[in-house]
Formats: structure tokens, C-alpha cells, sequence
């Protein structure tokens, strides 16, 4: 693909991502409970991930998110994955090849998880408490990869309220609902550490569950 094409795609990638974090910013009135460990990682790691990075090539989303389960897979992970699959991903093919595929099995496991759990969508009403967010956004891959993270926090959102306002669940039924999707992201990240067995693999999704 051409350079102004990829360029192209990436800003309509990311215009479309922006849009629907902005179709889904409300107030919210409730929240879980959250542990100290979490209260205490409510800053973004690695802000500074993108520095040196053509600003031209860079864009904001401002959106939020309403379950801690995603923010903290967002202030953990997401920028210096963001950045790791740009610079890398643009001198090696494979690599970005790689990514976009693991990013497409993420995308997977959001869609089973999603008809997996229709059935507990019956607290509508219950708002959770949300918590805004405005992060950089740099190349196709890191764009993909935060509106997947928003199709989550909708799914996941479905099992924080089954739990908390209709009792359905337990902290460890959520667990076990989202214990694919903490893998699938963890294959995302361990890709870009260059890390492949699953010892790490299951130490890195067992990581997101802290604090939650």
C-alpha cells in the first residue's frame, strides 16, 4: 500500500473510533468497588511513549471508559504497545502482519464474549461510574486496537452490572467470562515484547486481573 493510502485508511480509522467514543460519553452515577492497587494506578503509564513521533502523524481520542477492568488495560498497556507496533511496524512486515492479527482475534473473542453474555444484559438502567481518558492515537494497528478496547468495556460493562445491581454473577464468574479476552490481549502485548510461551503469556493475562 502506498504511503498517502495507509495514511488515509489510518485517518479514517481513527475518525471512526473518535466518533463512537463520543456517541457513548454520559454521566455515569455508580461505580464497583475498586481495591487500593487500582486507585492507587489511575495514571496512564508511559504518557510519553510517542514522543518524537511526527506530530502530524499523531491524533487524540477523548472518550471514557465505564469499567476498570478495561482502564486498567488501557493505563498499563497502551502506549508503548502503541509505539512498538508503529516503529516497528513500519520496518518490518511481518511484525505488523503479526499484530493486525492478533488484533483481529481480540476482535473475535469480543464478538463470542459479547453472544455469550446477551442473555445478562437486563440492567440497562444501572449506570456505572465511568472515567475519562485522552490518549494519542499513531498508525492503523494502535487505532484498531482502542475500538476494540471500547467494544469491551461495552461487553464487560454488561457483566459489572449483572453483577453488582442484579446479583448474577460473582467477582470470579466475571473473571472466568473475561479470562479469553485477558489472553487474547496478552498475545497483543507479548508480541510486542517479542515474548511467545505461555507461561508468560498466562503471568501477563493474570497481571490485568489485579486490582479488579
Amino acid at each position: 500500500m502506498l504511503m498517502n493510502e495507509s495514511y488515509a485508511s489510518w485517518q479514517f480509522i481513527c475518525a471512526g473510533f473518535i466518533a463512537i467514543s463520543h456517541q457513548h460519553s454520559h454521566m455515569d452515577k455508580h461505580t464497583p468497588t475498586i481495591s487500593h492497587a487500582d486507585q492507587c494506578d489511575r495514571v496512564i503509564r508511559d504518557a510519553d511513549a510517542l514522543d518524537g513521533i511526527d506530530s502530524r502523524l499523531i491524533a487524540t481520542a477523548n472518550f471514557r471508559l465505564l469499567t476498570p477492568y478495561v482502564g486498567r488495560i488501557l493505563r498499563r498497556e497502551y502506549n508503548w504497545t502503541a509505539r512498538k507496533m508503529y516503529l516497528r511496524g513500519k520496518s518490518d512486515d511481518r511484525f505488523r502482519q503479526r499484530a493486525n492479527r492478533l488484533i483481529d482475534e481480540l476482535a473475535a473473542e469480543i464478538s463470542m464474549l459479547t453472544d455469550d453474555i446477551e442473555h445478562l444484559d437486563r440492567w440497562t438502567s444501572f449506570a456505572l461510574n465511568g472515567q475519562d481518558f485522552s490518549v494519542k492515537v499513531v498508525g492503523m494497528e494502535s487505532a484498531r486496537l482502542l475500538r476494540q478496547l471500547r467494544r469491551l468495556d461495552d461487553a464487560a460493562a454488561i457483566l459489572y452490572r449483572a453483577q453488582i445491581a442484579g446479583g448474577a454473577l460473582s467477582t470470579q464468574d466475571r473473571w472466568e467470562y473475561l479470562k479469553p479476552i485477558s489472553q487474547a490481549v496478552s498475545r497483543i502485548t507479548n508480541h510486542c515484547l517479542g515474548a511467545t510461551d505461555e507461561k508468560t503469556l498466562e503471568h501477563s493475562a493474570a497481571q490485568l486481573r489485579l486490582g479488579d
